[in-house]
């Protein structure tokens, strides 16, 4: 498979999904650490379509993510457009169990990365949301990746595992929130032919979502961009921090 067309073929095919899930949107919000995924899908959505963009950042004070974002969303001509969301300490606990009581969710990690999300949500304003929920899965972000052989057969397991988690946890979120959510990296197109492009065009030579980094280049995103490495929500936004420091999951 040729690398050049997988890169143009990946970038046709996500280009379409967000244009089409985005027709006749006026306004659409975007959960924005300032990544990789966050930021392609907001310079997509920014020249592909009609929508009008809103960024949302959610973390505490000082944390990785207000910064990253800000400097994301300076190369990409959208600072004006950003809004960063400041958690607060005193408001954990009730927003915890008010989304545990929602998805039955009681796995702490899970909950350290859902519940910024959870809370993002609730305070976003408009009816529809977009995000690069399910790159870091599809693409193979995550360190477990590393070092695997025949990859493509662990991506694929962890990719229908995610499918089942967002019915379980982002669906209800947006239904609860009466919010459209749109997850252009759970679309079926993508995902088949992403999962059927070679196991080197996932990770080469330690770089993680290498083929999706070679599709932010060629739209000509920012190298800071491409190149930003992976955070976990749970610590970039300083989530797993503040519940350490609590009796949240006592």
């Amino acid at each position: 498979m040729n690398e050049n067309k997988t890169i143009q073929d990946v970038k046709n095919i996500l280009t379409s999904i967000i244009q089409k899930e985005l027709n006749n949107v006026p306004e659409v919000a975007i959960p924005f650490s300032g990544s990789l995924d966050s930021s392609l899908v907001a310079f997509i959505v920014k020249n592909y379509t009609n929508c009008k963009i809103k960024l949302y950042t959610i973390g505490f004070p000082g944390c990785y993510d207000f910064k990253q974002s800000t400097t994301s969303a300076t190369h990409l001509s959208l600072k004006r457009r950003l809004t960063h969301i400041q958690l607060q300490q005193s408001k954990i606990a009730k927003d915890l169990k008010e989304y545990m009581l929602l998805t039955g969710d009681k796995d702490k990690v899970s909950i350290s990365y859902s519940l910024p999300f959870f809370i993002l949500v609730k305070n976003i304003p408009e009816e529809y949301i977009i995000t690069g929920h399910g790159a870091d899965t599809l693409f193979g972000g995550f360190y477990k990746y590393l070092g695997v052989k025949g990859v493509k057969i662990k991506i694929k397991s962890c990719y229908k595992e995610f499918l089942l988690m967002l019915k379980k946890r982002e669906y209800k979120m947006a239904k609860y929130f009466s919010k459209n959510l749109i997850l252009p990296f759970a679309n079926d197109e993508l995902a088949e032919f992403v999962l059927d492009i070679p196991d080197d065009l996932f990770i080469r030579n330690g770089i993680r979502k290498y083929i999706l980094r070679k599709v932010a280049e060629a739209l000509g995103l920012h190298q800071s961009i491409v190149k930003a490495p992976k955070k976990a929500l749970q610590y970039s936004s300083g989530m797993m921090k503040e519940l350490r420091k609590t009796n949240c999951f006592s």
